[in-house]
């Protein structure tokens, strides 16, 4: 029994380690974005999809045309996405700025979420409000976990914590100012149409298109509709 003891206590105590380490390697990951908003009041923090690659296309795009953007690189398990996300918003509102949130997909759901607690204006691409909440097929899925170089399992609980943390909050939440969002009603992974019919009342604008799939593959040919967005939420 008292091997079994010491055996159970070393493994709690590696996994106590484990956390530590990456706990202190996100918390170097956001402190190296935050350096490059330190001259900017207003950076755009872009949060990317839970499956898409953190610096991809639409984030290329964004910083082309807007030199104050930095990329919420976050843990694949949703709960410390959520954490983690709300971390760098934390710190950029503690150090005197006010980040404009852009979120895609489980980034958009974020983004909207946040915008809404921390009063911040927003553009959410195709959120994904009810897809993680509701795909049993997810679990057992492994998913890149950029912060750890690692993958991780989707589990049950991960599930749950979408349904009660992010879903019930956000279609409860009520109107999100200076809030515009962008639908693909062609969204093969997403119900949009269900995410449009349950948040746009919720919206300070949004538009509705029919083209390409989730993952935006032509966000090029709809960037247009971003910097429209930008236009509508910071009126300028």
């Amino acid at each position: 029994i008292n091997i079994l003891k010491k055996e159970k206590s070393k493994y709690e105590n590696i996994n106590i380690l484990k956390r530590k380490r990456v706990s202190m390697k996100i918390d170097l990951i956001i402190k190296e974005e935050l350096i490059k908003a330190i001259n900017y009041k207003n950076p755009i923090l872009y949060i990317p999809g839970l499956l898409s690659f953190p610096k991809d296309e639409k984030y290329t795009l964004l910083k082309g045309k807007f030199k104050h953007v930095i990329c919420a690189i976050y843990p694949a398990k949703p709960e410390r996405a959520y954490e983690t996300v709300e971390k760098y918003i934390q710190q950029l509102i503690n150090s005197g700025r006010k980040p404009i949130l852009f979120g895609f997909s489980f980034g958009g759901k974020l983004a909207l979420l946040f915008a809404k607690k921390y009063k911040l204006p927003v553009i959410s691409i195709n959120p994904d409000i009810f897809y993680l909440a509701n795909s049993k097929s997810l679990i057992g899925k492994k998913i890149y976990d950029f912060t750890t170089k690692s993958k991780y399992q989707v589990v049950p609980e991960d599930l749950t914590f979408s349904a009660e943390k992010c879903v019930t909050k956000l279609i409860n939440n009520g109107y999100i100012d200076n809030s515009f969002c962008i639908f693909n009603l062609n969204d093969e992974l997403v119900d949009i149409k269900r995410v449009r019919k349950e948040v746009q009342i919720n919206l300070t604008s949004f538009v509705s298109f029919r083209s390409g799939k989730h993952n935006c593959n032509n966000f090029r040919e709809k960037f247009e509709d971003v910097i429209n967005g930008f236009y509508t939420i910071l009126k300028i």
